[in-house]
This record gives structure tokens, sequence and C-alpha cells, in this order.
């Protein structure tokens, strides 16, 4: 089995600083296609911010993204993926976390960033078998994974259009 170095070979590694804006992490999000980014504080990982950290905490409270920091809004209790690690037990990880991204770390250092996108990538016939994803995304197999991915975004449309409905 691939182990986690192998996947992060050569993807670079997209940062923001604790005090950079929410609107200016978002927006750096959005040009490189990307769901969540490391977040640093003199060069050391101290969070995360995500499209979820986005939604929940920024959106959905009302918060001014060009007021707000990075920092008071990303998560912080981390748990991380060693780049010697199996891809197996990412996997578990993010299962138990309920995440889909994972910070890699090298002895301290930040060194890569594990999505369940880049995961769902691999050849089944490198990773074993693609019944050992499915279990770990709750049944999720390649052939529905845009449908997936499409029902997160028409739940938060759903959660926008009955929100509004109560102002």
């Amino acid at each position: 089995m691939k182990q986690i170095a192998e996947l992060i070979e050569g993807h670079p590694l997209i940062l923001a600083q604790s005090s950079d804006n929410v609107r200016d992490v978002a927006r750096k999000m959005s040009e490189r296609n990307i769901g969540a980014i490391a977040v640093l504080d003199s060069g050391q990982l101290v969070g995360i911010f995500s499209e979820r950290d986005l939604m929940t905490r920024v959106v959905v409270p009302g918060l001014n993204p060009d007021d707000t920091p990075v920092a008071n809004v990303m998560t912080k209790a981390l748990v991380a993926a060693k780049p010697e690690e199996e891809i197996g037990s990412a996997l578990q990880k993010m299962q138990s976390l309920g995440c889909r991204h994972l910070p890699v770390v090298d002895e301290g250092t930040l060194i890569g960033m594990l999505s369940l996108r880049d995961l769902l990538k691999i050849d089944d016939d490198n990773l074993g078998r693609v019944r050992q994803i499915k279990p770990a995304c709750g049944g999720i197999d390649r052939q529905n994974i845009p449908t997936a991915f499409a029902a997160d975004r028409d739940l938060v449309k759903e959660f926008v259009a009955v929100d509004s409905t109560r102002r």
C-alpha cells in the first residue's frame, strides 16, 4: 500500500497566516480550488481553515470576512498524518474525525496537506481495491463521488434558503 509521502510529493503547499483575514484566505482557496488551507503563525502550524469553517463560523453567524482574522474561526484541534503512514491510516483518521483534510507533518514541520480527493484519485490496483475506501467514506464509491459533493452543496443551499425565511 502507498505511503502518504507518495501522494503529496510534488503538490504545492498553499498556506495562510493566522493574521490573514477570512476573505483573503477564502479567495486564495477559491483560486487554487482547495477545500482547506493550513494556517501558520511564526512558521508553525496552528490550525486549518476549511470550507466548513467558512460556512459554520463566518457565514452563518454573519461575521464580516474582511474584519475577521482567520485565527478566530479556524479549526485549532489538529490531528496530523506522518509522511510514512499508509493510506489506510489516513482514511481511518478522516473517518473518525469526520474531516476531509489532514496536515502532513514530519518531525514537527508541515510538509503537505492530504485531502480525501487525493485519496480517491488513487488507482484501484495501487490501493488494493476500492472496498477499502468505501467504508471510510460512508459508502461513497467512485461512481457517486460527484453526487456526494453536490449533495454537500445542496445541503448548504437548503440551509441558507430556510435560514432566510426566518428573518
